[in-house]
C-alpha cells in the first residue's frame, strides 16, 4: 500500500472527508489500483446483509422441517403433496446454506473482489456455487409442481372445459418460469465457471417476474375456487371456521405476501430481497396443510365429544328417575331399540304387568326428533 495515499495532505481542503480515502493495491503483476473506503465498507456490509437474510431463511425453513416431520402423522407422510412439500423446504435449506458459504468464503475475499484475481480459488467454491444454482432450479420445480398439485385437486369437481383451460394455463405458466430459471442456471454456470461477472441481468429479472406471475396465478385460482365453495356453504347455513377456511386464508398469504417481496426488490436496496419470494412459498403451503389439519383433529375431536354426551343424554331419557317423591318416565319417539321388549315403563306386558326396561348396556337407542316426557306423582 503505498505511504503516500496513506497520509492526510499538509493543508487539508474544508471539503476533505478522512472517512472517504482511498488507498493502493497492486495486482499480481505489480499494476496498481485505488480502492476507496465507502466501497469496502459497502461490501462488507452486503454480505453481513446478505447473509443475515439467507441465515434467517435457513432457520425458518430448518424449524418448519423438523416439526412438520414430528407433528405430521405416519400415515399422512406417504402422500404426494406431504413429500413434495418436504422436499421444498429441503431445497431451500440447501440454497440457503450455499449462498452462506459463497458470501463467506474465498468469493468474498476483498482482495479477489476488488482486483478480480480468480487464481487462488480451490475447486470446491467453484462446485458449491454451481450446486447453489441447480439446488435453486430443483426449489422452483419442487414448488411448481406443489401448486400445480393443488390446483388440479381443488379444480377436479369443476367442469371438463374449465378445468382443462386451467390445466393448461397452469401447464404454460409454470413452464415458462421453470424456463426462465433453467436459462438462468445455465449462464450463471457458464459465468461462474469463466470467473467474469454476469451480463444477463435482464434474465434475472424475467425469471423473478415469470415466478411471481406463476405463483400469484396458482393461488388465484385456489383462492377463487375455495372463495366460490364457501360461499356456497354459507348459503347452506354452514358458517362454521373449518380446514376449508385455513386454506383460504394462507392460499390469499401465498397469493399477496411473495407478490409483496417480489415487488420490493425492484425498489427497495435490500440484498436477498426476490429471493424471499420461494422461501415463503415453500414455507407457507405446509403451514396451512398443518394448521388445516389441526382445525379437522379439533373439530373431530368435538363432534365426538358431542356425540358422547349426546348418547349419554339418550341412555338418560330413556329409563325411569325417581326423585322427591315424583317418578319422571320418558317415552322417546322415533327410537330404534335393538332387543324386542314390549313396551316401556308405562306400557303392561302381556300379563298386564309393567315390564321393567332393559339395562342401559343391553339398549341401542337412537334419538331422531321428540322427546316426551311424563310425569306421575305417587
Amino acid at each position: 500500500m503505498s505511504s503516500d495515499s496513506a497520509q492526510a495532505p499538509e493543508t487539508p481542503s474544508p471539503d476533505w472527508d478522512p472517512f472517504k480515502q482511498n488507498f493502493t493495491l497492486l495486482l499480481p503483476d505489480g499494476t496498481p489500483f485505488n480502492v476507496t473506503i465507502p466501497a469496502v465498507d459497502a461490501f462488507a456490509y452486503y454480505d453481513v446483509r446478505i447473509c443475515a437474510s439467507f441465515g434467517s431463511q435457513l432457520g425458518a425453513s430448518l424449524t418448519l422441517f423438523v416439526v412438520l416431520a414430528i407433528i405430521t402423522k405416519s400415515e399422512k407422510r406417504r402422500s404426494p403433496l406431504f413429500i413434495i412439500n418436504m422436499l421444498s423446504l429441503v431445497f431451500n435449506i440447501l440454497r440457503c446454506l450455499l449462498q452462506i458459504l459463497y458470501f463467506t468464503g474465498p468469493w468474498s475475499e476483498v482482495y479477489t473482489f476488488f482486483s478480480g484475481d480468480y487464481s487462488r480459488i480451490p475447486a470446491s467454491s467453484y462446485a458449491n456455487s454451481i450446486a447453489a444454482e441447480i439446488v435453486a432450479l430443483l426449489l422452483l420445480l419442487a414448488v411448481e409442481f406443489s401448486l400445480v398439485m393443488q390446483t388440479y385437486v381443488v379444480c377436479a369437481t369443476m367442469r371438463d372445459i374449465y378445468r382443462y383451460m386451467i390445466a393448461f394455463g397452469s401447464a404454460a405458466i409454470a413452464l415458462m418460469a421453470i424456463g426462465f430459471r433453467f436459462g438462468l442456471m445455465v449462464m450463471d454456470i457458464r459465468s461462474i465457471l469463466t470467473a467474469s461477472y454476469p451480463s444477463w441481468r435482464w434474465l434475472a429479472s424475467g425469471s423473478n417476474i415469470m415466478t411471481t406471475i406463476s405463483i400469484c396465478f396458482f393461488c388465484a385460482v385456489f383462492v377463487t375456487k375455495l372463495g366460490h365453495a364457501m360461499l356456497q356453504r354459507r348459503k347452506l347455513g354452514l358458517k362454521q371456521f373449518g380446514p376449508m377456511q385455513v386454506v383460504f386464508i394462507m392460499g390469499c398469504q401465498t397469493l399477496i405476501v411473495p407478490a409483496i417481496f417480489s415487488i420490493l426488490a425492484y425498489f427497495v436496496d435490500f440484498p436477498g430481497m426476490a429471493s424471499l419470494t420461494l422461501t415463503l412459498v415453500a414455507m407457507l403451503v405446509p403451514l396451512s396443510s398443518m394448521w388445516a389439519s389441526a382445525s379437522t383433529a379439533e373439530r373431530s375431536q368435538s363432534s365426538g365429544s358431542q356425540g358422547y354426551h349426546r348418547k349419554l343424554f339418550s341412555s338418560y331419557a330413556s329409563g325411569s328417575v325417581k326423585s322427591g317423591g315424583v317418578s319422571e318416565s320418558t317415552n322417546m319417539t322415533h327410537t330404534r331399540i335393538s332387543h324386542s321388549t314390549a313396551a316401556g315403563p308405562s306400557s303392561p306386558g302381556p300379563n298386564n304387568e309393567k315390564s321393567n326396561p332393559p339395562p342401559i348396556s343391553e339398549m341401542d337407542v337412537l334419538v331422531d326428533r321428540t322427546v316426551s316426557i311424563r310425569s306421575d306423582r305417587e
